[in-house]
């Protein structure tokens, strides 16, 4: 049996609607969060049963052990906690209104129907959409421009390479060959000098 002459505990009941199924459910994650329950809120449950846990560990939150101050303190704090919660739902559902002219209302109103939206938020999303992918295959083009015009330039490079190899190897074709000529060309002098040498000593012994 709990004992709810915690005032703390009958300040948190006023606070506390257990009609709100969606204050019910964040209460348990809120106090799931301190680490007071393990357990989420099961779906099927009844309201009766989720009161009755709610208030077992708002009982276990607020203990009558410590002191008056402390406690309302934390009820205070869960208190700003569930208005911060509301003021985050609130804004992420705000419309805004625009004002646009009368062509471009018949415009987006001819998109809306051709592509069966629901409303003219989804119109304008869907061009935002649109455009942001237009921007971005714009980009992936000018990339993949890049990319060609690096490959035209490697495969450039490399013709040259290839280029000057064969030059290379050209010119090392005639250096052999200029270096063989040269061969050839002292063995046949040396040659002349041997039979030149031989005809003046013939000579002188005659």
């Amino acid at each position: 049996m709990l004992d709810f002459n915690n005032p703390t505990i009958e300040a948190f009941e006023k606070f506390m609607n257990f009609r709100n199924r969606e204050m019910l459910d964040w209460a348990a994650e809120y106090f799931q969060k301190k680490g007071v329950a393990k357990n989420s809120i099961g779906k099927n449950e009844s309201i009766e049963i989720i009161k009755e846990n709610i208030l077992k560990q708002a009982f276990h939150y607020f203990p009558l052990l410590d002191r008056r101050e402390q406690n309302q303190e934390k009820l205070s704090q869960m208190k700003r906690s569930w208005e911060q919660y509301n003021r985050r739902k609130q804004n992420a559902k705000k419309v805004r209104t625009i004002s646009v002219d009368n062509e471009i209302y018949l415009r987006l109103k001819v998109i809306k129907k051709k592509h069966n939206l629901k409303n003219f938020g989804e119109v304008i999303g869907s061009i935002i959409d649109g455009e942001a992918r237009k921007r971005e295959l714009v980009t992936l083009e000018q990339n993949n421009q890049i990319l060609k015009n690096r490959l035209n330039k490697s495969k450039e490079l490399e013709g040259k390479i290839l280029a000057q190899k064969d030059q290379l190897k050209e010119l090392q074709n005639r250096i052999d060959l200029l270096e063989k000529n040269n061969a050839t060309l002292i063995d046949t002098i040396q040659t002349i000098n041997s039979v030149m040498k031989t005809d003046s000593t013939n000579q002188k012994i005659e």
